[in-house]
């Protein structure tokens, strides 16, 4: 998909005769990087909020090229703040590298403070490509990323209670509490539309989380192995 973000946009500026303007452009798509998982809602939001803020590094880049110190404070403190905030809020992929990347473009670029605003703008157009590209793929696998994360619900229960002691039933209640908690079903309803399906994959996460709490009583009273019929069920299911 960043492969035909990026063609869309170098390709435009060819036929334009602008091949530097694409150059900038490219920098906002790298807001699809950090819409790896999830809802394609919250893909859409997350590749529009980054879009701006990767704007908004490139004109910070750009006014503050001129002032060594200044610069320099700023680059850190994007980089601290990009960190901080993407783990906050679990957002996977490549951590504050793009957003450090795209303010630090200004050093190679030529010193036009003047120019920030146009370079914003560029930016702003290729994360603007880039949400077209995530809204396309939304129309057409709009199913996939909830359909996904309830079958791993049930992949990884298969597994705890086929391996019901010792460590790997320690990684395998991790493994599975986690796909629980990243489960994106109840933030789906915007491309659902609360048909049969949806509410199939609701019923089917409500009773994940019930046979997963079974588990954890079972295991507190000492249990250690299972019907194997179980995890063969989970499986099936």
């Amino acid at each position: 998909m960043q492969a035909i973000i990026v063609f869309i946009i170098l390709s435009s500026s060819v036929l334009f005769g602008r091949f530097d303007l694409g150059l900038t452009a490219v920098l906002g798509s790298f807001s699809n990087i950090y819409v790896i998982n999830g809802s394609y809602p919250s893909r859409i939001r997350k590749v529009i909020v980054v879009s701006v803020m990767l704007s908004i590094c490139l004109m910070l880049g750009t006014l503050t090229i001129t002032v060594p110190f200044l610069y320099a404070l700023i680059l850190g403190l994007i980089g601290m703040i990009a960190h901080f905030v993407l783990k906050a809020f679990q957002i996977p992929g490549p951590s504050s590298l793009f957003f450090v990347l795209t303010y630090s473009v200004a050093s190679i670029m030529p010193i036009m403070p003047e120019d920030f605003l146009n370079r914003g703008l560029l930016v702003l157009c290729g994360g603007l490509v880039s949400t077209i590209v995530v809204i396309v793929d939304a129309i057409f696998n709009h199913k996939k990323p909830e359909t996904e994360s309830v079958l791993n619900i049930f992949k990884n229960l298969a597994h705890l209670t086929k391996n019901f002691s010792g460590k790997t039933f320690d990684d395998a209640r991790s493994d599975t509490l986690n796909s629980i908690h990243h489960a994106t079903i109840n933030n789906c309803e915007y491309f659902w539309n609360k048909n049969k399906d949806y509410n199939r994959l609701l019923q089917l996460k409500g009773r994940a989380e019930a046979i997963w709490s079974s588990c954890l009583e079972l295991s507190s009273k000492d249990y250690k192995v299972l019907p194997i019929e179980i995890s063969e069920s989970l499986k099936y299911i």
